[in-house]
């Protein structure tokens, strides 16, 4: 297994431990970078923004577009961490080609 997909089934098996999931897959809080509450958030021109408590989501609002640009990268990343995992899993599934 590559260093990249045993990091991505780590962090998704801690991810999920006993947490509800977001909407967006996001999972860390663009202010704090500590792990969201999925009853903490606010909708930002049509996107869903999660933070870990409430004092974030008030600091969000003073400069949302600082936040929004974290929140994008780490959702990026999550899809590119994902096709790569599904990449790897596909590769390893497929018969070896002689």
């Amino acid at each position: 297994m590559g260093l990249g997909v045993a990091v991505l089934v780590s962090f998704v098996l801690v991810a999920g431990c006993g947490k509800a999931k977001t909407e967006t897959g996001q999972v860390t809080c663009p202010v704090m970078s500590a792990p969201v509450n999925v009853k903490i958030f606010t909708e930002y021109e049509g996107q869903k923004i999660y933070f870990c408590c409430e004092q974030c989501k008030t600091d969000f609002a003073k400069n949302p577009k600082k936040y929004v640009k974290i929140v994008n990268a780490e959702l990026k990343k999550i899809a590119a961490d994902k096709a790569a995992a599904e990449k790897a899993a596909a590769e390893k599934a497929a018969p070896a080609k002689k």
